[in-house]
């Protein structure tokens, strides 16, 4: 009897310190177990799922290339279900929490609490103004994200808590991968953060990322998201002027584009 409450008890504790939400932010998960991906979205009661078609061509995480969301799940048995996921979060320019298979027993029951009576509007972006048909150089016919789905997506996946703080960011990347800095940049944006700044310099650090700010920038939430999210270390700069900054390092180019 004893062992059974122990084994209980150790698990709901893993379970809490391995668990991918933090508890305030927005919840998404992105699904990919056929030939179509869905991402799904809540924020206090609000819900979206949005549909990515099959034809729909997307840049892939870590260099392996363009692919059509209909091959990723075939890919996923390759790379993994997160290689599917990061993918799908970078070619949308969103943060996620977690593919839906990914999420562990304390992640799945929040999930179901705030989804449970949540009315989740439909996004097909298929059928939307968000993507461009174009013809491959061997007459397939696929689709295409264009630029008016990256003014939409801040409305789509904003975060209230985010969109609220005073913290700003600013990006600097420290690689010579081409447009690191603007990626982040658009996906913390998309989140509701407000970046003021994007640049370069010239010292490359190891890490994957590095967010650097006062002691209260850093327990931000702000702060807490982008560490989250993103995989980052944290450097204290001991200045506490509401601005985070965010390097981006070599591992980060080797996630993102690859060698």
């Amino acid at each position: 009897g004893l062992l059974v409450v122990f084994v209980g008890v150790a698990g709901i504790f893993l379970g809490f310190a391995n668990r991918k939400y933090l508890g305030w932010e927005r919840f998404t998960v992105i699904s990919s177990g056929g030939s179509v991906i869905y991402v799904q979205t809540v924020d206090d009661s609000s819900g979206l799922t949005l549909k990515l078609p099959e034809d729909l061509l997307i840049e892939t995480a870590a260099g392996r290339g363009e692919w059509r969301v209909g091959a990723l799940s075939v890919l996923g048995k390759k790379y993994g279900k997160k290689w599917v996921a990061d993918s799908v979060a970078l070619a949308l320019g969103i943060g996620y929490t977690a593919h839906v298979e990914e999420l562990g027993l304390v992640d799945r029951f929040v999930w179901w609490q705030k989804t449970r009576n949540t009315v989740f509007s439909e996004l097909d972006l298929a059928e939307s103004s968000y993507v461009t048909e174009i013809i491959q150089s061997d007459g397939i016919k696929v689709k295409k994200l264009n630029e008016s789905w990256s003014k939409k997506v801040s409305g789509l996946f904003s975060s209230f808590y985010l969109a609220s703080s005073d913290i700003e960011a600013e990006v600097i990347n420290t690689t010579d991968g081409s447009g690191l800095a603007s990626r982040m940049a658009g996906s913390l944006t998309a989140s509701g953060i407000r970046v003021i700044r994007v640049g370069e310099q010239e010292k490359v650090i190891a890490n994957r990322c590095v967010v650097s700010g006062g002691e209260d920038e850093l327990k931000s939430k702000v702060g807490q998201y982008i560490k989250k999210y993103f995989d980052c270390d944290e450097s204290s700069s001991g200045e506490d002027d509401k601005k985070i900054i965010v390097l981006i390092g070599e591992k980060y180019r080797l996630w993102a584009v690859g060698d």
